[in-house]
Order: structure tokens, then C-alpha cells, then sequence
């Protein structure tokens, strides 16, 4: 890789774009920026199929600074959920359950349980577990939600009766501070925003809503790439992890798999489609192989340890960077040790104590105080569209995340398939679900 690192270091990096996955790895990040200083006419990209992202990009354009909304299921009292499928969709799905469910539990004879209002356009298991449950079409969601918004924020009377019941419950006097609405992944960000003004004017900021800082993305998007790529912009292409030639949106993915004049670098975990199209292909380690750290949705800084040494000569993501940037240091283990040393003691005892826990004890930042911008709501407020109506000339697919097989990475997993989808039962099987009615018209 020597020689390739040369080639690319030529001209600073003119030419020279990444592609890669979201992370929350701090020596990612320090890797980064040493090869953002060595290329710096470099550009990165960011590549998520299933947009989890979107509740950190909403946040950072409600507060107008850089940060990430932690959701504290556990302390709510009233739970709207905005097509989010907090039990079994979403990215932080483990941890929402278990508060979710902390607050169904009655410890004392005089104990109330949460109550649960879904909006959704799908059955799904938080739909399944809901108190009051609307069913709307996905793209009828934003207008529900500005509806609830203006009911809860301008004490405006909503005309839908279940949206009506919903503001009142919320904003009964005991509930103040204990709500949490949430926007699935699936919504827009307009959706988002609205679900925290909703949560900031009940009070629900700093209890059942909390922000932390997080280092500002300088990442463009997907749309971004598919402009350079269309400009003849790009010379050399990385692709770090990920599958684009397979999940990427239609109208981007036959440009990645059509190349025009320029070279593909892949770090891959398998022969698929991208690979088809690759120039170079580095073999990834599994992360079970793989030394590397990461802050967790709280900002709890953890260690990543293999289990075993790499079985077939992969290289994990911190090396491969490391040496495309021609750094002298590229093995993983002494990038996340230089981290630690960085951010908390170059001490032996502090750097076993670190490994030995599997986590940094206090390391999470403080909450930081945050208001969400007025102008930035009523521009989400007038973005809510009116929904298409809908007929069996004009439907409308929704396209979601598998418990099995997420968005379908996993599907060359046999033992995954056998799995039964927790709400049809169905296994093995990719299936198109109407209802029985429209399939009879």
C-alpha cells in the first residue's frame, strides 16, 4: 500500500474522494484528520442506508450547534412514537426497550403505567404494544405531526379527534417534563424537528430529552457524490466497508457500478457487488477481529477487542486509513492506545482498567444546554406537505428495516432467514404486504 499512498498524495489529494459508513470512533476521527492534513484537497462521504443519522442532523439544525439526541425512555410518563419503531426498528432499539418497560412495571398499588400513542404506517411491535394506535400512510405522518405540534405548541384545537386526544394528555400539568416524542428514522428531518419542539415546550429538554456534543460533520451526502461524480470530479475513489453497489439509491448506483475515468479502492468484508467494479479490494476484518473504540449514544467512551487474531489476512478500518494516509503508525491497537493516552492517561494501570471494564468510567460529557430555534420550527411546520391520496392506481411502498436480515447485509445468512419475522411469522420469504382489500381491487 506504500506505493498506492504515493500515488494518491500527489496533487494533495486532487481528485481523491471517501466513501464510507457513520462512526462514532474517536481514533477514526484522529485518522481523519491526519489524512485530511496530508490530502487536503480530499473530500469525504457518508453512506447510510437506513438513515440513522437523522435524528443527530434534525438536532444540529433545531439547536443550531453540533449535537446528538439521547432519549430516556425510562423517565416518560406519555410516549408519542412518529413511525418509529422503537422496539424493534431502530438503531437504538435495545436500549429504548429496556426503559420502555422499566416505566410499564407497577412496583406499588398506587403506580400508573407510561401510555404509548403510535402514529404509523406500518403493524409494528411498538404499534403492537400501544395504548392508542393511528394508522396513517407513511407520508401522512409529517402532517400528523404538525398537526400535533400546533395543538400542543399554539394550544390550537386540532380537528383530528385522536391527534386532540393526544395534546391533551400531553399537556396535562402532572406530565410536564415526563413526555418524549419520537420521529422514526424512516421520516424527515422536518418530522424530527417537530417532535423536539414538541418535547422542549412540555419541558421533556434535560429529563426525557438530553443533548451531548458531538464533533461537527464535515461529511457531504450521497447526492453530493452522485454531483461529482457527474462533474468528472472524482480520480479515485475509496470506499471504505459498506456495499453502495447494492444499496446505494437507483439513480447513484449504476454510476458507482459504470465507471468513467476513474479508480475504485475498496475495503470490503466480502466478494458482492462493489466488488465486481473495484480496482483494489483490501479484505476487511470482522469486528470480531478487530481492535477499535467508539462513544456510545451517551457519549460513553468504549473499547473495541477482538476475540481472535484475523483468520484470513483482513486489516480492519483504523489500518487500512492509516496506511492509505502513509501514517508510520497502522497497526490498530497502537492508534486506539495513542487515542487513550490523548483523551485520558498514558498510564499502563488506566489503559488495563479500560480493556478490563469495557468502558471509561465518567468519560460521557455533560448534557449541554440547548433551545431550539423558533424559525427552524416554523419552517418544519410549513414543510409538512399534505399527503397524496391514495388508490389502488396511486400506492405507496414502504420500505423497512428486517429484524433478520436489517437492510438485507445479512441475507446471505441462512441460519438469519430461519428466523420469523416477529410480526407476520413469515421466514425466509420477501414479501409484498397490502391489506386484503386492496389486493382484492
Amino acid at each position: 500500500m506504500t506505493q498506492l499512498s504515493g500515488q494518491l498524495a500527489q496533487n494533495g489529494g486532487d481528485g481523491l474522494v471517501f466513501l464510507s459508513e457513520p462512526s462514532y470512533s474517536p481514533s477514526r476521527d484522529r485518522v481523519k484528520a491526519f489524512i485530511a492534513q496530508k490530502y487536503p484537497k480530499a473530500r469525504w462521504f457518508m453512506h447510510d442506508t437506513v438513515g440513522s443519522d437523522v435524528h443527530e442532523r434534525a438536532a444540529t439544525a433545531a439547536v443550531g450547534q453540533s449535537v446528538r439526541p439521547y432519549y430516556n425512555f425510562g423517565k416518560a410518563s406519555v410516549i408519542v412514537a412518529l413511525d418509529c419503531d422503537f422496539v424493534n426498528g431502530e438503531e437504538e432499539g435495545w436500549r429504548y426497550q429496556k426503559g420502555f418497560a422499566e416505566g410499564r412495571k407497577l412496583r406499588k398499588a398506587d403506580d400508573a403505567m407510561n401510555r404509548l400513542y403510535v402514529i404509523e404506517s406500518l403493524m409494528t411491535l411498538a404499534g403492537a404494544n400501544a395504548d392508542h394506535r393511528l394508522r396513517v400512510s407513511s407520508s401522512a405522518v409529517a402532517e400528523k405531526a404538525a398537526q400535533l405540534a400546533n395543538a400542543v405548541l399554539n394550544k390550537g384545537q386540532a380537528q383530528d379527534k385522536w391527534i386532540a386526544e393526544c395534546a391533551k394528555d400531553l399537556l396535562k400539568p402532572e406530565n410536564k417534563g415526563k413526555v418524549l416524542v419520537i420521529a422514526g428514522e424512516r421520516q424527515p428531518a422536518a418530522v424530527h424537528i417537530l417532535a423536539l419542539a414538541i418535547n422542549n415546550a412540555l419541558g421533556a429538554v434535560g429529563n426525557t430529552v438530553v443533548f451531548h456534543q458531538v464533533p461537527q460533520r464535515n461529511e457531504g451526502s450521497l447526492s453530493d457524490l452522485a454531483q461529482a461524480l457527474d462533474q468528472s470530479q472524482i480520480k479515485t475513489l475509496v470506499i471504505v466497508g459498506g456495499n453502495p453497489a447494492y444499496d446505494a439509491p437507483v439513480d447513484l448506483a449504476p454510476k458507482l457500478t459504470t465507471k468513467k475515468g476513474f479508480e475504485v479502492i475498496r475495503l470490503g468484508y466480502s466478494e458482492d457487488e462493489t466488488f465486481a467494479v473495484t480496482d483494489w479490494h483490501f479484505p476487511l476484518a470482522h469486528y470480531l477481529e478487530s481492535w477499535g473504540d467508539a462513544r456510545t449514544s451517551d457519549g460513553t467512551y468504549v473499547p473495541v477487542q477482538p476475540l481472535i487474531q484475523p483468520l484470513f489476512g483482513g486489516i480492519t478500518e483504523l489500518e487500512f486509513l492509516a496506511r492509505i494516509g502513509g501514517a508510520q503508525l497502522t497497526n490498530p491497537h497502537d492508534i486506539v492506545r495513542d487515542t487513550f493516552n490523548a483523551t485520558v492517561s498514558p498510564e499502563e494501570n488506566a489503559w488495563r482498567t479500560f480493556l478490563h471494564d469495557g468502558f471509561q468510567a465518567k468519560s460521557a460529557p455533560q448534557p449541554v444546554q440547548a433551545q431550539i430555534q423558533n424559525n427552524v420550527v416554523t419552517e418544519a411546520l410549513t414543510a409538512a406537505p399534505k399527503p397524496p391520496a391514495l388508490s389502488k392506481d396511486n400506492l405507496e411502498v414502504v420500505f423497512y428495516r428486517d429484524a433478520k436480515v436489517d437492510d438485507g447485509r445479512y441475507a446471505n445468512n441462512g441460519w438469519l432467514q430461519e428466523l420469523p419475522d416477529p410480526i407476520t411469522k413469515i421466514a425466509w420469504e420477501n414479501v409484498i404486504l397490502v391489506s386484503f382489500k386492496t389486493a382484492q381491487s
